[in-house]
């Protein structure tokens, strides 16, 4: 039986208002600038960080799945790994649609100046970009080896 280790209690942090720094939500008083902290707005600042902490992640994520999409289309035209390369870019395919609208619905009420979810929408933005251009690259290479084919056989 697999053994798990608990290492107690999830720390929450948040960015102090005063200094930006990132602090301890337990913490009563800034340990860079010596701001005192209301626990009410802490335990909101707190959740806010956690949000967008998972709106970049998921942006990364999603991003990076992108990514791959373009490396499972060019593996396509590859001997031997091409089938099950594919396979994977049929999935990307639909798969990186669903999980954008997943993440526009999930983290577009988060309003903060965070830079961080300033990067998660740029990246969200480039896995979008990238889906679109490989739909587009998709078509275009199709119509090109399906009229090829056609002044083969002729």
């Amino acid at each position: 039986m697999p053994q798990t280790v608990d290492l107690g209690p999830k720390l929450q942090v948040f960015r102090c208002p005063q200094c930006n720094e990132v602090i301890n939500l337990s913490a009563e008083r800034c340990r860079f600038c010596n701001t005192s902290i209301d626990p009410l707005k802490a335990q909101a600042a707190a959740e806010l960080h956690h949000q967008v902490n998972q709106a970049i992640d998921s942006a990364s994520y999603l991003r990076i799945l992108a990514g791959t999409m373009v490396v499972f289309y060019i593996g396509g035209f590859l001997p031997i790994v091409g089938t099950p390369a594919g396979i994977g870019f049929f999935f990307l395919m639909l798969t990186v649609p669903i999980q954008i609208i997943r993440f526009w619905r999930k983290h577009l009420g988060i309003h903060t100046s965070d830079p961080g979810m300033k990067e998660a929408q740029r990246n969200m933005v480039m896995a979008m970009v990238i889906r679109v251009v490989m739909m587009v690259v998709f078509v275009i290479v199709r119509v090109f080896f399906a009229a090829a084919m056609t002044i083969m056989r002729a």
